[in-house]
């Protein structure tokens, strides 16, 4: 097997620099074809430095995948469109499969070191486009979008061997956060900071400053009236209405989306296809795309009750795995369990998924999966011998 020092986390950052690139300078659009390219790197790299010895797993995945797929594709209202995603999908699936089995001590660490750079690059892209647009919907869009990876930079960043660039990482991704104007980040900041308050228990002093500045920063921005309306209340200059009531008119919007989705569901239990469109009524008259503000309810609403039991019951399992295993470095565990944790946090709030095509985080946290359980294998398999 080739050497391969840090080429999982140089390829994450070759991804982020590309959706920078796509997002602030060539336009929206372009992101598809980028996405595109990115995956055939991702294939052609994962391809090069795979370990045969676990590669063997990975059918165990990918043909219950293609199984669903084709159910998915047979009920979809566009069965051209959902063929097309589902192949792009399974093409990243087996990219991330083939990256993630190359993963060793020296991997994870390089993905450690450069992941939150990657992070903090989208941000910055996110925010410009916020500051850039003139469509006051767009830089809202834009600027929730950028609390996710604000979090992410906070969730990936504190784990940084130096530790000028954790504290570095974690105050400027607490910043694009708590300055977003995205209550939800706001409210559920101090839940990104679980699994490093875990992972630093031993030291009395990170452990504790892990668990309490978080709780005592927002404690803080609450109780200051000026640092109150320049986070919690920051939509107010664009809404017109006090933090209070928009915050009562947002949760109005999403108690209208859950019915809007069950509705859906009810209608179509086997879902409309991936990658389908269709517009979405809120509760003040305007489109909302295809994002019902619940990355649950969206898997349903493509792909079926099924799909979505199955989704929810993974990720349960997923994050119960990585908390209590016990063989897999320290390091590798709380780090992988820190995504996981923010990703959930956004899906439960937004619209993540894991088949969120040209999102950069999908094929990120799609290839933390694969090595977890390719990792988790590889152990038992040579504990058993």
């Amino acid at each position: 097997m080739p050497k391969t020092t840090g080429a999982t986390g140089k390829y994450f950052l070759f991804t982020s620099f590309t959706y920078m690139l796509g997002l602030v300078y060539l336009g929206v659009t372009a992101l598809v074809y980028l996405s595109v390219f990115n995956l055939a790197v991702g294939l052609i790299l994962g391809l090069s430095i795979a370990r045969s010895d676990r590669m063997s797993q990975l059918a165990t995945f990918l043909l219950p995948m293609v199984v669903l797929a084709a159910v998915n594709i047979m009920v979809s209202t566009d069965q051209t469109e959902s063929a097309l995603r589902w192949a792009l999908w399974l093409i990243m699936l087996v990219s991330m499969a083939h990256l993630a089995s190359a993963c060793d001590a020296i991997e994870d660490l390089g993905l450690i070191r450069l992941l939150p750079w990657g992070m903090f690059i989208i941000w910055i892209a996110q925010r410009q486009t916020a500051s850039s647009a003139e469509d006051p919907a767009l830089a809202e869009a834009s600027l929730h979008l950028s609390a996710f990876f604000g979090t992410l930079m906070v969730a990936t960043g504190i784990f940084q061997p130096n530790v000028f660039l954790r504290v570095m990482f974690v105050l400027v991704g607490a910043y694009g956060a708590l300055t977003s104007g995205s209550r939800a980040a706001f409210i559920l900041f101090p839940f990104v900071f679980l699994a490093a308050g875990l992972y630093y228990a031993r030291s009395r002093v990170m452990g504790g400053a892990a668990v309490l500045l978080p709780l005592l920063l927002i404690l803080g921005i609450m109780s200051n009236d000026g640092l109150r309306s320049a986070t919690f209340g920051k939509k107010e200059t664009y809404v017109g209405l006090t933090d209070t009531e928009d915050a009562l008119r947002s949760l109005d919007d999403r108690a209208w989306l859950r019915e809007v989705a069950l509705d859906m569901l009810w209608d179509r239990p086997l879902g409309y296809g991936y990658g389908n469109t269709y517009s979405i009524p809120g509760a003040r008259d305007r489109s909302r795309g295809t994002n019902f503000h619940n990355g649950q309810l969206n898997v349903g609403v493509a792909m079926g009750l099924h799909f979505m039991a199955a989704y929810i019951v993974f990720w349960v399992w997923l994050i119960f795995s990585v908390a209590t295993d016990r063989h897999l470095p320290r390091l590798t565990r709380y780090f992988t369990l820190s995504v996981l944790i923010c990703v959930t946090l956004r899906s439960a709030t937004e619209d993540f998924t894991l088949f969120d095509l040209g999102n950069p985080t999908s094929s990120l946290v799609v290839f933390l999966i694969m090595a977890f359980v390719m990792k988790r294998r590889h152990l038992s398999s040579s504990l058993q011998a």
